[in-house]
Formats: C-alpha cells, sequence, structure tokens
C-alpha cells in the first residue's frame, strides 16, 4: 500500500472511530430528563407560585413544555426548544437545565376557574433513541384552584375604643384560615380561637398617633392570595396627649449616657456628648423597641393575666403614655420623641411588684429602659 492509501486508511478510520463514539454517545443515553416541582402546587390561588426544574444529565434538553389544562381548554406557561450543538457532537444539546419561576394566576392571561385543573410538564432530550426522537419525560399533576375569599362576619358588635387604648374584637372566620387578625393602619393584631369556641378574637390598641377616622378592618387570608377584609365601625374617642419640655445639660449627658453606652456594644461613641445622647434616645430606643415588640409577638394562644392590671403601689406616676417630649440643649430644640409607657416613681430599693399574673419573657439590660 502506498504512503497516500495508508494515511487515507487512517483518517477513514479516525473518522469511523470519532462516529462511533457519536453514536454511542447518542444512543448509549437512556436516561430521560428529570423534572421536580421545587414547591407545592396542589391548592393554588392568585399568588400561589409554580416552581418548577428541568434537569438533564445527558446529550442536554431538546425542548420543553409547561400547560394547564381547565375545562378542556389549553394554556402554556412555557413552551420552548434548545439549540443543539450539531449533528457531530456527542454532547447534543447545549443546555442541561430549565427553570420556571411564575405565578400562573397573577394576571389575566390565565382565567380563574373553579374546579379541578392539570399541569402537564413534558421534555425531551438530544439522545438518538426513540427513532432519533430523544427521551422523554411526562409529569400530570392535578390541582385544585382556589379563588373564593374567606367569609367575615362579627360575634359580638362593636363598642367604644379611646384613641391610644385597648379593646377586643370577635368574629368568625369562615372556612378558617390560618393568617386571620385586625388591621388598623400598618398596625396588624393576630387572631386566636376565642377560649368560648365562639369564632375567633383579637386584641386590639388603637395607634395613639393615628387620627381617630383610621378604619379599623378584619382581615383574613387563606394563604392562596384570596383575602377578605371587613370595616368594624368602633366608635373611637380621640384624646390629646401632653408635650413636655425637657432640658439637657452636659452634666446630665455625662452622668448618663456613658454608662449606656458602655453597656450597649452595638453602639460606639462618636466623641461629642450631644451626638452621643442623641444616639441613646433616637437609635438605641428605636432597637429597645424593636426587641420588646419581637419579644411580644412570641405570645402564648392563652390569657396569663386575671382581672384588672395593678399599678405598683405606694408610687406616683411621673410621666404618662404618649407624652410628647421636646429636647432643649442650651436653649436650642434638639430632639423630640413620644414616651411609650408609665414612669413611676417610688421610694429607694422599693421591692418589686408583679401588675398581674404572667410568666417573665425577660430579666436584663435594656438600654433607654435600664
Amino acid at each position: 500500500m502506498s504512503k497516500k492509501g495508508f494515511l487515507i486508511v487512517i483518517v477513514l478510520a479516525l473518522i469511523a472511530i470519532y462516529l462511533g463514539l457519536i453514536g454511542n454517545a447518542r444512543w448509549g443515553d437512556s436516561t430521560a430528563p428529570e423534572i421536580s416541582l421545587e414547591q407545592p402546587f396542589e391548592q393554588v390561588g392568585p399568588t400561589t407560585p409554580l416552581v418548577l426544574r428541568i434537569h438533564d444529565t445527558g446529550t442536554g434538553l431538546r425542548d420543553i413544555s409547561v400547560r394547564i389544562i381547565h375545562n378542556l381548554e389549553t394554556f402554556i406557561l412555557a413552551d420552548q426548544s434548545f439549540p443543539s450543538a450539531g449533528w457531530l457532537s456527542a454532547a447534543g444539546g447545549q443546555d442541561h437545565e430549565f427553570t420556571l419561576d411564575v405565578i400562573p394566576y397573577a394576571n389575566g392571561d390565565l382565567p380563574r376557574r373553579q374546579g379541578q385543573a392539570q399541569l402537564i410538564v413534558t421534555a425531551r432530550d438530544y439522545s438518538w433513541r426513540n427513532w432519533f426522537e430523544g427521551n422523554g419525560q411526562r409529569l400530570e399533576k392535578e390541582f385544585t384552584p382556589q379563588f373564593t375569599p374567606p367569609r367575615l362576619e362579627l360575634v359580638s358588635p362593636p363598642t367604644t375604643i379611646v384613641q391610644g387604648g385597648a379593646g377586643i374584637v370577635r368574629y368568625r372566620v369562615v372556612p378558617e384560615v390560618s393568617i386571620h387578625g385586625v388591621k388598623i393602619g400598618k398596625a396588624f393584631f393576630p387572631g386566636y380561637p376565642a377560649p368560648d369556641k365562639a369564632g375567633m378574637f383579637a386584641f386590639i390598641a388603637f395607634p395613639y398617633n393615628l387620627p381617630s377616622s383610621t378604619p379599623i378592618q378584619v382581615i383574613a387570608d387563606d394563604g392562596y392570595g384570596n383575602t377578605a377584609l371587613m370595616d368594624v365601625n368602633f366608635k373611637v374617642k380621640s384624646q390629646a396627649w401632653r408635650t413636655r419640655s425637657i432640658t439637657i445639660s452636659d452634666s446630665f449627658i455625662r452622668k448618663t449616657v456613658p454608662s449606656i453606652l458602655a453597656q450597649t456594644p452595638e453602639l460606639q461613641s462618636l466623641g461629642d456628648p450631644l451626638k452621643d445622647f442623641l444616639l441613646v434616645n433616637d437609635k438605641l430606643r428605636k432597637i429597645n423597641n424593636t426587641t420588646i415588640a419581637n419579644m411580644a409577638k412570641k405570645s402564648r394562644q392563652e390569657l396569663l393575666w386575671k382581672g384588672a392590671f395593678r399599678q405598683l403601689s405606694g408610687s406616683q406616676v411621673e410621666a404618662s403614655f404618649a407624652d410628647h417630649r421636646k429636647y432643649t440643649y442650651n436653649g436650642q430644640v434638639v430632639d423630640s420623641q413620644d414616651h411609650l409607657g408609665f414612669d413611676l416613681a417610688v421610694t429607694q430599693h422599693y421591692p418589686v411588684e408583679a401588675a398581674n399574673h404572667g410568666i417573665v419573657l425577660f430579666a436584663g439590660y435594656l438600654g433607654i429602659y435600664g
């Protein structure tokens, strides 16, 4: 055999080996793409997301389809073909993963109908199996659309509540849902099952800094985006709050602020007495109030107190709830804050009394509260 003929044989042999490797890779891929739902999709409402992942470890994705069938009508959520790396590529496709994260009923493209519906997801890869059609995977899942909001009704008529005061709202939710309570402005007061099993109830506090015309609304959400709102026609009695002016001196700052900062690692002195005071009076106040609010969220679903709360015996009220304080320094107003509590003054070393029955959630240093 001549040298030229020998080279031709070698080249043909290499081509045959390469084609064999391609064929082996394409025909050898017998694993279909994997389809997985990343979140439950059984009870579906206006805000329920559809999150799915399609993955192929072999020759790559050829095409995918995601659709919903409802009352014999088909609605396409995704329909995509993926580019091929070419017939001479053992890899087949260039894409091996597809993810979809949509809220199917968020807009008007998908009609909100009651009754069973079906989610169908299909995927194929670039395998040469099945007469070059590839390995196919199909997921079919029945789901129940939910578009009816809960029904609300009052169990007892509303009474009068004082601006900055507390009250109770009793109501019924049909069917029962996990998210319900009373909303006043941005404040939300969660509801609980009533002890007498006659519906639900929520303790509320009308914010001291909202106008008396602010709506009081019972709200219920089924967790799928179906929300019901009902106005509660409380008579809200307006309240006038006291304004006080407090003079701040350098000696007062030196006496109080350094010890507070020394016990507050999240704050550092700014090197200026007035700035340190403002840091404590504003930023630390917000931090402390957030700590208290977070503890209040851990409330048990039972009444721990009995009867009226008692003021500390022998004490005098030095500052009232919602006092508006203006702080002056060298004749200038430098800060203003709302005092959200009662300051009770007693003699030194007076015993600490509980105002009612309950449990201790926190015992320790808490910034501006001592």
